[in-house]
C-alpha cells in the first residue's frame, strides 16, 4: 500500500493497519494545560497537546477515553499539520478460526503488510469473517458508489485487522451529497493490546465534537467540521461536513457525510442513516 493511501486511512483506520504500514502516529499520553511534548525526527515533527479536562472525558460516546491531538505533522499530505482526537475503545477481536481460508492464505503470503481485499459488499465481509454484522442502512437519497477493503497481517503472517469502506453518492438533484461508511475490525492476532483510533482534521478547520444519541439508543461521537472557503476541500465538501464514530456489538464504525450545496441535508441524512444501526 502506498503512503498516500495509508495517510488517507489514518483518520479512522484500525491502529494495527497504520502500524504495519510503517506510518507515524501520535503516542498515547496524558497532558496538562501547560505540558507539551515535541518529537522531532528527520521527516517527522509530532506535538500533542491538550487540557487535562478534555483528556479525561470518560466515557464518551461509548469510548473508554478521549484525548485531544494537536499539531500532528503529516509530511505526505497537502496540509502539514492536523488536529483531532484519540479515542480508546474496546474491540471484540475476531477469532482466527472464524476467518475464511482465503483471508488466512492472503495474510500468510503478505506478512507485516497491508493488501487490498477482493470484497464487494457487506455480505461478503460477513461470510469471510464469520461475523453477524448488522445490515447496512439504506436511504432514499443515496445510491451505492463503491466498495474498498484492506487486510493487514502481523509479522507471523496472521490476519490482524480489516478495514472496509462503502461509499454513497446522492441521487437526482442531490448529486452533491456524499456519504462514506467504514467498518474497522481487529482479530485476536492483532498486536494492539489497548486499541485506539485517531480522528484527524487539517489544522485550519474548526471542529466541534459532541455526544449524540440516536433515536434507537446508539451513542456516537459527532464531529462538525467547518472548512475555510480558501481550502481546496471546500470546493466539493462545502463549508461544513460531518463525521461520526461509534461502537456497535464490539465493532468500530465511522460514517462521514457532506453536501456542498446543503450541509444541513448532509446532517439530516447522516442521522437518518444512523437510525437504522440497531444495537443488539
Amino acid at each position: 500500500m502506498n503512503k498516500e493511501r495509508a495517510m488517507e486511512l489514518i483518520t479512522g483506520i484500525d491502529p494495527a493497519l497504520v502500524a504495519e504500514a510503517d506510518l507515524p502516529m501520535p503516542a498515547k499520553r496524558r497532558f496538562t494545560k501547560t505540558a507539551r511534548t515535541v518529537l522531532i525526527a528527520a521527516c517527522l515533527c509530532l506535538a500533542l497537546a491538550g487540557t487535562a479536562a478534555a483528556g479525561n472525558l470518560f466515557p464518551f460516546a461509548g469510548f473508554r477515553r478521549m484525548e485531544p491531538v494537536q499539531h500532528l505533522y503529516i509530511p505526505y499530505t497537502t496540509d502539514k499539520y492536523h488536529n483531532g482526537y484519540t479515542l480508546w475503545l474496546d474491540y471484540d477481536k475476531i477469532p482466527l478460526d472464524g476467518l475464511s481460508p482465503e483471508l488466512l492464505e492472503l495474510a500468510q503470503e503478505h506478512p507485516a503488510k497491508t493488501v487490498k481485499l477482493p470484497i464487494f459488499g457487506l455480505t461478503q465481509l460477513k461470510l469471510k469473517t464469520g461475523l453477524d454484522l448488522p445490515d447496512v442502512p439504506t436511504h432514499e437519497l443515496l445510491r451505492l458508489w463503491g466498495f474498498h477493503a484492506w487486510l493487514a497481517a502481523n509479522l507471523e503472517g496472521q490476519p490482524s485487522a480489516i478495514d472496509y469502506i462503502q461509499r454513497y453518492n446522492g441521487v437526482g438533484e442531490y448529486s452533491a451529497l456524499s456519504l462514506e461508511m467504514r467498518v474497522m475490525l481487529q482479530t485476536e492476532a492483532s498486536p494492539s493490546e489497548d486499541p485506539w483510533i485517531t480522528v484527524l482534521f487539517p489544522e485550519q478547520y474548526t471542529v466541534e465534537i459532541e455526544e449524540y444519541v440516536t433515536g434507537n439508543g446508539l451513542p456516537v461521537a459527532l464531529f462538525t467540521c467547518h472548512i475555510p472557503e480558501t481550502e481546496p476541500e471546500a470546493a466539493w465538501k462545502g463549508a461544513t461536513y460531518y463525521r461520526t464514530n461509534f461502537l456497535l456489538d464490539g465493532v468500530n464504525y465511522s460514517v462521514d457525510a457532506s453536501c456542498y450545496s446543503d450541509p444541513d441535508l448532509a446532517l439530516t441524512v447522516l442521522k437518518e442513516f444512523l437510525e437504522n444501526f440497531v444495537p443488539s
